[in-house]
């Protein structure tokens, strides 16, 4: 029975693999076609994160070119069929995607950050709990045993739809009220409250994610209230 299970279990990985690779060979030959945009957003993606995690004490991100060539081949993919699909990784690395259509709004990486860290009004603090699905968006970005990310935008020429991926590894993430109290952190002016109700916590702004031109590492947003709480006593914590 075992060996079974086991022929089973190595059946399935190289149907995904193997699934995987035809799905990038599509995106490739799609994309040769010029009718797709890619780029990577190297250091505003790595700025507005590590911002954002210095929020919750989680370390800061470095980046890995390998997660970024993924990121690239999966946006493409994305932009060419014009859906939301997430790529199987085997928690080898986890995502997160953001999808633009219509040209409505601009195609910005800070903008997609933004979006996915607002699910942190939708995460119990109080409970360490994931209460609603959306709010995994903010625990991925905020785990604090994930330490690399990649990313992409990619975007269709023909219809005007964009995606953005952000790949964060390592994709291991344990569930359960003990691991998220251990390696998801309240923000660090809220960390003494009893109570938190997470659907008041202010969320910064588009130019605050955004990175200030000659100082990388200015702290000065660390003195605004941003969850409607000074925070003018963390200035001693830095990026790095």
């Amino acid at each position: 029975m075992m060996c079974l299970e086991a022929v089973f279990q190595c059946f399935v990985c190289v149907f995904l693999i193997l699934n995987y690779g035809l799905l990038l060979v599509e995106a490739a030959e799609f994309q040769s076609s010029n009718l797709i945009e890619v780029v990577a957003e190297k250091d505003d993606c790595l700025y507005a994160h590590n911002f954002l995690r210095r929020i919750h004490r989680a370390p800061a991100f470095t980046w890995d070119e390998d997660l970024a060539n993924k990121a690239k081949n999966w946006t493409s993919y994305l932009a060419s069929i014009g859906e939301i699909k997430h790529s199987n990784p085997r928690f080898q690395y986890r995502e997160n995607i953001h999808h633009y259509w219509g040209g409505s709004e601009g195609y910005d990486i800070v903008s997609a950050i933004r979006a996915w860290y607002g699910t942190v009004r939708l995460y119990d603090f109080n409970n360490n709990k994931i209460s609603n699905p959306m709010s995994l968006m903010f625990a991925i970005m905020m785990w604090d045993e994930t330490t690399r990310i990649g990313c992409a935008i990619s975007r269709n020429r023909k219809d005007n739809e964009g995606f953005v991926v952000v790949m964060y590894a390592p994709g291991v993430m344990n569930h359960g009220a003990d691991n998220y109290k251990r390696h998801l952190h309240r923000p660090i002016n809220l960390s003494d409250r009893d109570f938190i109700d997470s659907k008041q916590i202010r969320l910064p702004t588009f130019e605050q994610l955004k990175r200030p031109g000659d100082d990388p590492d200015d702290l000065h947003w660390l003195t605004e209230p941003l969850y409607g709480v000074s925070m003018k006593n963390t200035s001693r914590i830095t990026l790095h």
